[in-house]
């Protein structure tokens, strides 16, 4: 991380959001991959990731910040958790249930039983 003087305060950061009426800090700014997304001193920052450290201190780069409200412009520190991949994963698809409400294997299928020797496949 550059200089503390080259990055904004967490207020600046603010500055450049809208707030909706679930505490969400919205970016207007420059967006990657749906994530708030800024230059400063050369160096290129994930809002969501420089607003946490802003706000609560060193964020090794390896340290996933998973959003508690699901969205991915959202860049209010209370908002950010620290979790894995999996746990992400797991919030994703809380959050955006697959068609049907079940998750579809590799080859389109929900499931197959075997009654009476027969299979069947539920789509």
């Amino acid at each position: 991380m550059p200089a503390r003087k080259e990055l904004p305060t967490i207020d600046e950061l603010k500055s450049n959001c809208t707030m909706n009426l679930y505490g969400c800090w919205l970016w207007n700014g420059a967006v990657a991959n749906g994530y708030a997304s800024l230059r400063r001193g050369g160096e290129h920052y994930k809002g969501h990731r420089l607003a946490y450290e802003l706000a609560k201190g060193y964020l090794p780069a390896n340290i996933l910040l998973r959003h508690r409200c699901n969205r991915k412009n959202c860049i209010n520190p209370d908002h950010l958790i620290v979790g894995t991949q999996s746990e992400n994963a797991q919030d994703h698809f809380r959050a955006h249930p697959p068609e049907g409400g079940v998750h579809r294997s590799g080859n389109g299928y929900r499931g197959k039983i075997t009654i009476d020797g027969s299979t069947l496949r539920m789509l």
